[in-house]
């Protein structure tokens, strides 16, 4: 599993199960609930300037301030920052190839969102292989929980079907915090 070309088919597995999964509906199947509460923090900032007047998918969830036009989201914008440079790539493709960046819910950002969750979740899954190889001598435990972590949990579902709650983003530095800091620990201040 050191090679290289392993993490890419684990996220390209991941993405073709995810694609085949929403077919053509991904505004409906990502961008609602909590992760249209943190997708909002990218259209206020790159679409529309302001969080005023932001169309809503799911609007009993999100009503405007009393006396504004200004959306409420209760939510912090942490998974927004990390979709922000799939969000960015969309919104790039999008300009060059001469389509309107000013459409929050176009099909190729809800794609391009899904890549998010699963490059997340693969980048997860590659901390934790990491770990485990250094904590375990036999190679079969740490092949088995791997493969039980990716498979036997819902992780796998949050990376292809829900890639904007925050699951998967919790996980992956989760498992980054966990690989780093024995090092941090053993590293004397300076």
């Amino acid at each position: 599993m050191k090679s290289p070309l392993f993490w890419i088919l684990i996220f390209c597995f991941s993405y073709a199960l995810g694609a085949a999964i929403i077919k053509n509906h991904h505004q409906s199947m990502f961008i609602s609930s909590d992760g249209e509460g943190y997708y909002k923090y990218l259209q206020a900032l790159f679409i529309h300037g302001t969080f005023e007047d932001i169309p809503v998918v799911t609007s009993n969830e999100y009503q405007p301030y009393p006396g504004t036009h200004k959306i409420a989201t209760r939510f912090t914008y942490g998974v927004a920052l990390m979709e922000a440079p799939f969000f960015g790539i969309a919104q790039l493709s999008r300009k060059i190839q001469g389509l309107p960046t000013n459409q929050p819910f176009a099909n190729d950002i809800s794609v391009m969102l899904l890549v998010s969750g699963c490059f997340y979740m693969t980048l997860g899954l590659f901390f934790v292989y990491k770990t485990l190889l250094r904590h375990f001598m036999n190679k079969k435990v740490v092949y088995w929980t791997w493969a039980i972590l990716f498979l036997g949990t819902n992780l796998m579902y949050y990376g292809i079907r829900e890639p904007t709650m925050s699951h998967v983003y919790s996980f992956c530095l989760v498992a980054v915090l966990l690989n780093v800091l024995p090092k941090f620990w053993r590293t004397p201040p300076p």
